[in-house]
């Protein structure tokens, strides 16, 4: 540089970008804004809110970066922050409070089974939290090839609890959406004399950011380096405990693999007709349809099958008797989590009752 130039009138080379690195965090300026003070550059990691120097800019974008935690993937210019943020290969401090251990992405998993294990989360394993006491909670789960963090949130006014919840995907977090899809996720809350069950959509369920997705920062006592210190969880499930006098409330996180069998299934068992569970008698229409004897003996009924049109036959179909006395099937509220697996005729009375 002249003594006739400026800093934003500098041309760039390749290698000059490419091996400038920030005046703080040490890591190559490969995130705009990219600023400069008294001859010291600072990547937009770190000063995020700087003016840019331009000219740096222009020449960083025709460049390809590798990874500066050296996962050896290569970005371009703006794509850069995106890419380390789920990068397995990046540094992040620990989200449980007052741990203020530096894993990497990939290792939180072995990191929390080793100093935080009571938190780590089984699906299907009950939890309780006492309304009196600690109003936040923090949960390692996994399911198929996926880790999350479940944060939980209570605030009470008057006879309300809000119950307050984020899920955060860790691991991986370049994927196939149609692998998420394979999975339903549900909130299963108790309390004496109510039970609230919720379908966590998948399109809620947040990237894991660790300056953002942390317990200090949702208590807003955070002093963890580059964290934002605040934290607002964004689904809530309104609880109503009036004339309820205990103190804890139970929660279960559900995790189901889509089994589109199993949920069909119990629906190919009923009458087309009446819709009820086809039981000891049943018929077939001249297109091959099964209805229940029930609907055959009604004289009322316009004897049309409602499939096809087709006509009734005084015809039974005794394979579909004899399957019905041996099959077992499941609830069809199996993904609200209901575990009931029987046969026909117990299902038929378990879901008369069924508290899903």
């Amino acid at each position: 540089m002249t003594e006739t130039q400026t800093p934003t009138e500098k041309n760039f080379t390749s290698s000059e970008v490419l091996q400038t690195k920030c005046g703080k965090c040490g890591l190559v300026c490969s995130v705009a804004p990219v600023s400069e003070e008294s001859g010291v550059f600072y990547c937009g990691r770190c000063r995020p809110k700087e003016t840019p120097n331009l000219r740096f800019e222009e020449a960083a974008k025709k460049l390809v970066f590798p990874c500066a935690l050296g996962c050896g993937i290569q970005t371009v210019w703006g794509e850069t922050l995106q890419h380390e943020v789920c990068c397995a290969y990046r540094k992040i401090v620990c989200p449980y409070i007052n741990c203020n251990n530096s894993i990497t992405l990939q290792g939180l998993r072995d990191h929390v089974n080793k100093c935080h294990y009571k938190f780590y989360l089984e699906a299907l394993m009950c939890q309780k939290i006492d309304t009196l006491g600690t109003m936040h909670r923090l949960h390692f789960i996994e399911f198929g090839i996926f880790s999350i963090l479940f944060f939980v949130k209570l605030e009470r006014k008057d006879d309300i609890i809000n119950f307050h919840y984020n899920v955060c995907l860790i691991w991986p977090q370049h994927y196939e959406q149609t692998e998420l899809d394979k999975f339903d996720l549900r909130l299963v809350i108790e309390i004496p004399y109510l039970t609230v069950t919720s379908l966590i959509d998948n399109n809620k369920i947040l990237d894991y950011d660790d300056r953002s997705h942390c317990v200090n920062c949702l208590y807003q006592n955070c002093d963890k380096y580059q964290h934002k210190n605040e934290f607002n969880l964004t689904n809530n499930i309104p609880l109503d405990v009036k004339g309820i006098f205990q103190k804890n409330i139970s929660y279960t996180f559900v995790v189901y693999k889509k089994d589109t069998f199993s949920r069909t299934f119990p629906n190919s068992l009923k009458c087309p007709s009446c819709h009820a569970y086809m039981m000891d008698e049943i018929y077939f229409c001249n297109n091959g349809h099964s209805f229940c004897g029930k609907c055959m003996r009604k004289q009322s009924l316009n004897r049309k099958c409602r499939i096809c049109g087709g006509d009734f036959l005084n015809v039974r179909n005794c394979s579909m008797e004899r399957l019905i006395k041996r099959i077992n099937v499941p609830c069809q509220k199996e993904l609200f989590g209901c575990r009931f697996f029987g046969l026909v005729a117990d299902l038929l009375v378990h879901e008369k009752s069924c508290k899903f």
